[in-house]
């Protein structure tokens, strides 16, 4: 193979991974909620279906852990809570969940 081709795909590859890099540093904090946030939609869509709530409606997460629907939300050394909208698109609803999170220093 001719020199200038094994340059231009070393340098692609290397454009590559460092974007991958960069994306995820940016990215890092919103990473960590993904688990969490899908933990709440399952949550509050069990809630809807079970007490047959008309959307859009609006709950957080303390009203779901009083109902026994999810546990109190820690991601590492916080605890978090979510203001939750859910609208109707269609035939599928859409979440805003919105976290706030504290660490469990400040509570005590």
């Amino acid at each position: 193979m001719n020199n200038k081709v094994i340059v231009f795909w070393g340098l692609i590859i290397i454009l590559l991974v460092l974007t991958i890099y960069y994306i995820g540093v940016k990215h890092k904090n919103e990473l960590k909620y993904i688990s969490l946030k899908e933990d709440v939609k399952v949550a509050t869509n069990k809630y809807i279906n079970d007490y047959k709530k008309e959307l859009p409606l609006e709950i957080t997460t303390e009203e779901l852990e009083e109902k026994g629907y999810i546990e109190e939300l820690i991601l590492d050394d916080k605890i978090c809570e979510a203001d939750i909208k859910v609208n109707k698109l269609l035939l599928w609803k859409n979440y805003e969940i919105k976290f706030t999170c504290i660490n469990k220093e400040k509570i005590h």
